[in-house]
């Protein structure tokens, strides 16, 4: 073992040896080497770095003041902060660094990666992590770097990789999920155990400054970190967790009910005023009565249907139906009639044309020539041609001489008179006009029928629409009587049963919230070896005057630093107090006592004001925190970036890993050996 620490400043005394069954992290690094190529040549190698069980130091010294009197910025931007991104990304964090810091890495190293030696839960893994966008991460089982190296053709393994962090996360928070969360992965916690610098140690629950380190990490609120918290150091977080679900299943489901009951008052409020409006003073009860409610609504109905049978009884509508039909019949036959005498006058027409014309007599004008012809045309649809009898008798029409029914012969005598005469331009003219008056009378028949039935449409709509108007207006009273009815019986039950939701939901989140208050009083009392081994860490970094304690309010956990029994605040003093409860959630899974993965990874955390004396005092207690061990290893891994010195003894390797300086030329001293970025 190295060099023990100083036993002259006071030794926390509820620490105890390392648990049997834990003799190792739950993962930790064994190397880690950053590669220009994927390859395990020397030339390739750009800086290996051995880690080990115990307390790691990465160390940046700060240097004076050069010749010129200018502050060398040496110490800083020398690579411990890309460091500890790369330690994080080899965890399965996705972003290597901020996106500026990769983009260098990755122009200065277009091939280049970071590979590592990792133990995870007892087994040997080889990872590495490509600088390069496209290309993919590798993992495979074993621990022998240079043989991960010289076989890119062995099965890749990252997604096992992935998964063997997943079950080791499982143990570390045995939760199902958290309250507003669905699955729970590795990095909704492992922030805590690898905080970012930028966090600044102010604040127990602020892991990261996404918005400086742009890691994206996902997110955790105050009550879902204070849940990992307490399931980590076993301090009844399961049961709470179920709670707090419940509570917040519990909420949503009383904001509906709250509107359900709220919308169904309403209804009911402004129905009850509607059905008193319709019924006058009758009683409300019986309409919430579901059967009368039932009756009522087919009563109803059957009005509903009565009221619409009278748009087709009504009189009125039956006589003027009657006439409508009457007429269109008439009108039909008389068309009919109007266009066959059309037919004939113009036949007779064109024989009394061709007359005049061989006669060279001007033929007597016709006005509506045109319009005879058009309906001359339209088919007859009956057995007679309408033409006066003699004209028939004389074209030898043989309708004409088979319903001709003369009794003294006249029929045989006018055959005689038309077979024996010679047809004259005059006789022609004559019969002429006899078919222009038949057309005539035909046609005004036609008018005036067509006025009649548009006459009688008219009458028979109006009258149909004043009976669909009122009827309709009745059965609509009805439709809407019955549906207030069945409506307010309905929401009146529903009022009801909301009600009751209310109720059960008030008396649900009475019980939960007795059961939180019960769970969070409990683990207040589990908080016992808790406090006592962060008061007793407090007291061994600051001096016996302070001390230190743990409290829980309404499930989150504050640790504090006292002087004297009070609280004793300050900068400083609140980064003691968040790496001190770092220290002592790591010591208690030490010791069996907390589901802590025994891994810490702290970049920087010495604040402006704390003091070197404080800040040393680190490094020392967990130098005690190894010796517990004895003989064996220490069954953890402390990880810690600094440019403030550490102790004299604790300068050099194995405990000091890493030394960098960037106040070396050409970027010698620097993580990456180079300037990553030229000026």
């Amino acid at each position: 073992m190295p060099s023990q620490p100083s036993l002259d400043l006071e030794v926390p005394s509820v620490l105890r040896s390392p648990a049997e069954d834990r003799p190792e992290p739950l993962f930790w690094f064994r190397e880690v080497r950053l590669l220009s190529d994927f390859s395990s040549k020397n030339e390739h190698l750009i800086r290996s770095i051995p880690f080990r069980r115990g307390l790691n130091i990465v160390w940046s010294p700060p240097s004076g003041i050069d010749e010129s009197g200018n502050q060398r910025i040496a110490g800083h931007a020398s690579g411990k902060t890309a460091l500890c991104r790369l330690l994080r990304g080899l965890l399965g964090e996705e972003r290597l660094g901020t996106p500026e810091t990769v983009e260098s890495i990755r122009d200065a190293f277009p091939d280049g990666w970071v590979v590592a030696s990792v133990r995870v839960e007892g087994k040997d893994w080889c990872v590495g992590r490509p600088f390069a966008f496209l290309r993919r991460p590798r993992a495979v089982a074993g621990g022998d770097l240079d043989a991960f190296l010289s076989d890119e053709k062995s099965p890749n393994r990252w997604s096992d990789y992935q998964g063997a962090l997943k079950c080791a996360a499982r143990r570390i928070v045995p939760l199902d999920g958290l309250p507003g969360l669905g699955e729970l992965e590795p990095w909704h916690f492992f922030p805590w155990f690898t905080r970012d610098q930028d966090a600044q140690y102010m604040k127990l629950y602020e892991w990261r400054d996404n918005s400086i380190s742009e890691s994206e990490s996902p997110f955790l609120n105050q009550e879902q970190k204070g849940i990992v918290l307490r399931a980590v150091l076993s301090i009844g977080s399961a049961e709470e967790s179920r709670l707090l679900e419940e509570r917040r299943n519990l909420d949503a489901r009383r904001e509906r009910t709250v509107a359900n009951r709220q919308y169904c008052a309403r209804i009911v409020k402004e129905d009850s005023v509607r059905i008193a409006e319709a019924y006058g003073d009758a009683s409300l009860e019986q309409f919430t009565d579901p059967l009368f409610a039932a009756r009522l609504a087919d009563l109803l109905e059957r009005e509903r249907k009565a009221i619409l049978a009278e748009t087709v009884s009504d009189a009125k509508v039956a006589e003027l139906r009657s006439d409508l039909d009457r007429v269109v019949m008439e009108l039909a036959n008389a068309t009919q009639q109007r266009n066959a005498a059309a037919r004939a006058y113009e036949r007779e027409r064109q024989v009394y044309l061709e007359l005049a014309r061989k006669e060279g007599q001007k033929p007597e004008r016709s006005e509506i020539e045109e319009t005879i012809k058009a309906l001359a045309a339209e088919n007859p649809g009956n057995q007679f041609c309408c033409a006066p009898i003699d004209v028939a008798l004389q074209e030898n029409c043989p309708l004409a001489r088979r319903y001709h029914a003369g009794t003294d012969g006249e029929f045989e005598k006018k055959l005689t008179a038309v077979s024996k005469n010679p047809v004259t331009l005059v006789s022609q003219l004559s019969r002429t006009r006899k078919l222009r008056q038949a057309f005539d009378n035909w046609n005004e028949r036609v008018t005036r029928l067509a006025a009649e039935k548009n006459g009688i449409r008219e009458s028979l709509e109006t009258r149909q629409n004043e009976i669909r108007s009122d009827c309709l207006e009745r059965a609509d009273e009805k439709a809407y009587l019955s549906a207030l009815v069945k409506r307010y019986s309905e929401e009146s039950d529903n009022l009801e049963k909301a009600e009751r939701d209310c109720k059960d939901v008030e008396a649900r989140a009475g019980e939960i919230s007795d059961s939180l208050k019960a769970s969070r009083e409990k683990a207040k009392e589990a908080l016992s070896d808790l406090k006592a081994v962060y008061d007793e860490i407090v007291r061994f970094l600051l001096g016996t005057d302070l001390g230190g304690t743990c409290t829980m309010n309404d499930g989150q956990i504050r640790a504090r630093c006292l002087y004297r029994g009070n609280a004793y605040t300050s900068a400083a003093l609140n980064a003691v107090s968040v790496v001190g409860f770092d220290y002592a959630a790591m010591a208690l899974s030490c010791q069996g006592q907390s589901l802590h993965p025994r891994f810490l990874l702290h970049d920087g955390p010495r604040v402006a004001d704390l003091s070197a004396s404080i800040y040393r005092r680190y490094f020392e207690f967990i130098r005690h925190l190894e010796s517990l061990a004895g003989s064996r290893e220490p069954n953890f891994q402390y990880i810690v970036t600094t440019t403030e010195a550490p102790p004299p003894d604790l300068q050099d390797p194995p405990i000091l890993v890493c030394k960098l300086d960037s106040s070396l030329p050409d970027g010698a001293g620097r993580l990456f050996k180079r300037n990553l970025i030229q000026s």
